[in-house]
């Protein structure tokens, strides 16, 4: 049911309240009337991407967002939520090429800075079998990869320096690169705030027993 007596401004309003209440069909109902009427309408196209990737549509999700940056190429958020659906649907190097537009635009970009170092701390983390001195397989320590994800974190971290995902990135890779005192640190500092913070408890016994 599309509310004819409304301007598109209201209609927006209506979605962006249904949607912080939770009512994301309402919402996407709202955002969808005022694409019809407006088929421009950056508001509307980017709502609905956000609800598209709240259900888990990322491949729809990323239409809109490809859609929004034909027309609002300078819009830093429209370039990060790129990187996250490309990073959902398997994409890590397109998704890091997007959180690099994101802050070629926006430096101090928080989600992107987070985001990015999760897309590398992602490579780093999956394990690869080479040949060792025996020939016989052995894990190939990405510390590179581990080292990138680490200053991205730190970046995210100099503009919020307490936000645990963040931390809990900054420590495993500190972990993975052996510097366990700083990692078991964080850990520390993870569990005086939050005492059942699983990731946390994971990270502390393997910096203590490893």
């Amino acid at each position: 049911m599309f509310s004819s007596g409304k301007s598109v401004e209201i209609i927006i309003e209506e979605g962006r309240k249904h949607q912080t209440a939770g009512n994301l069909n309402k919402a996407y109902d709202c955002f969808v009337d005022a694409l019809k009427r407006e088929p421009e309408n950056t508001e509307a196209i980017f709502h609905i991407g956000v609800i598209q990737m709240m259900g888990g549509r990322f491949d729809t999700a990323l239409s809109f967002f490809d859609k929004l940056i034909e027309l609002q190429p300078e819009a830093e958020r429209n370039w990060n939520n790129r990187a996250i659906c490309l990073q959902k649907l398997g994409d890590i190097d397109g998704a890091l090429e997007s959180f690099d537009q994101a802050l070629a635009i926006n430096p101090n970009y928080f989600n992107a800075w987070l985001g990015k170092g999760d897309a590398l701390y992602s490579i780093a983390s999956n394990s690869e079998l080479i040949p060792g001195p025996d020939g016989k397989p052995v894990i190939k320590q990405k510390t590179a990869e581990f080292t990138n994800a680490l200053k991205c974190y730190e970046e995210a971290l100099k503009l919020n320096d307490n936000f645990p995902p963040a931390l809990l990135g900054k420590a495993f890779c500190l972990y993975f690169l052996k510097r366990r005192p700083e990692a078991r640190e964080i850990a520390w500092i993870l569990l005086r705030v939050d005492p059942n913070n699983e990731s946390a408890h994971a990270l502390m016994n393997l910096a203590m027993f490893d």
